[in-house]
């Protein structure tokens, strides 16, 4: 995906008129855990912070260039309920936060998350999906598109 793409996306969410600011986490509830399967495949917590922000880490494994064991820790934002249906709610959200990859040697990068989680009503539960662009710092430098699904218990 492009930054042109990923541009016209945000302005577009932007100018939607169903757009408006989320809660990040179901009911109030401020702490999920649970699991992310994609790049990379793991655990996952998330911290809602109030308001819209929240802050997300995974420990997990990476596949790329014979696995590797993945951190990540992402400040997130919030800013657009896309939708509300009748037991549940569509939330748009983005972020920025560094990444660390351990193999036989150490890589970092700047992630960049996009993503959309829907929240249910009656339920502890989150669902999300997400694409990361990410700006590989050392070794090199690299561009890279990720992404994972994944589902949390919020408690």
């Amino acid at each position: 995906m492009t930054l042109r793409t990923l541009s016209s996306l945000a302005l577009l969410l932007l100018i939607s008129p169903a757009a408006r600011a989320a809660e990040p986490t179901p009911h109030g509830s401020r702490t999920g855990l649970g699991l992310i399967l994609g790049e990379p495949t793991g655990l996952t917590l998330k911290q809602g912070l109030g308001g819209a922000f929240a802050v997300d880490f995974a420990v997990g494994w990476s596949f790329r260039g014979g696995g590797a064991l993945d951190l990540h820790a992402d400040g997130l934002v919030h800013p657009f309920q896309l939708l509300r249906e009748g037991q549940g709610r569509l939330v748009a959200y983005f972020g920025l936060g560094p990444r660390i990859v351990a193999r036989h040697d150490v890589a970092f990068a700047a992630r960049i998350p996009v993503g959309l989680s829907a929240l249910f009503d009656r339920s502890s539960l989150e669902l999300f999906v997400e694409l990361v662009p990410e700006l590989v710092l050392y070794p090199g430098t690299d561009v890279i598109l990720e992404g994972g699904i994944g589902l949390r218990i919020y408690f």
